[in-house]
C-alpha cells in the first residue's frame, strides 16, 4: 500500500497473474490493479517494494490465481483481516496507524519530489484531479529543498 498508493481493498485483490512483470535495471516492476468501479490500472513499484515482493513470490504457490495477501487458509485476505493485522503490527510497534494513512502518505511523497498531479491521479485511479488534490495538501517540495539545505549548513 505505502510503496504503490494502493487501496486496501486493492491490495487484497492482488493475484500472482496480476504481477505483469518484474523490476529490471531500467524498468520498474509493474502490478495489475483492479480498482474503484472496477476500473483497471497498472501501478509501478519501487525497488524496495519489488525486492520484499519477489521474496514473497518465492514462498507462494505458483498459480496465477493465488492471492498475494492469503490468509491462514490460504485464501484472499478480506479487507477488515488486512486492517486487522496491521493493527495488530501497528500497536506492537507503538504506534497508530490507518491502511489509508499509507496511501496518503505514498501520494505525499509522490508530490514532495514533485510529481504533476495528473500523473500522480492516474497513479492513484482517480477520475477527478481535485480528489488527488485532497492528498497533496500542504506538500511543498521547495520548503523541504530549503529546509534541508540550511540543515547541512
Amino acid at each position: 500500500m505505502l510503496r504503490a498508493g494502493l487501496r486496501v481493498g486493492e491490495v487484497v485483490t492482488l493475484t500472482r497473474g496480476d504481477v505483469m512483470a518484474a523490476a529490471t535495471e531500467t524498468s520498474p516492476a509493474r502490478l495489475r490493479v483492479l480498482g474503484k468501479g472496477q476500473k483497471e490500472r497498472v501501478v509501478y513499484l519501487s525497488g524496495d517494494a519489488w525486492a520484499v515482493v519477489a521474496r514473497w513470490l518465492a514462498e507462494l504457490p505458483t498459480a496465477p490465481e493465488t492471492p498475494l495477501c492469503p490468509n491462514r487458509r490460504g485464501q484472499a485476505m478480506t479487507v477488515n483481516g488486512l486492517q486487522e493485522r496491521l493493527r495488530h503490527y501497528a500497536a506492537q510497534a507503538g504506534v497508530t496507524l490507518r491502511c489509508h494513512q499509507l496511501r496518503h502518505t505514498f501520494a505525499r511523497q509522490m508530490v514532495e519530489h514533485e510529481m504533476p498531479v495528473t500523473s500522480l491521479s492516474k497513479m492513484l485511479g482517480h477520475d477527478s484531479l481535485s480528489t488527488t488534490q485532497v492528498y497533496s495538501t500542504g506538500a511543498d517540495p521547495a520548503l523541504r529543498e530549503t529546509y534541508q539545505r540550511a540543515m547541512q549548513a
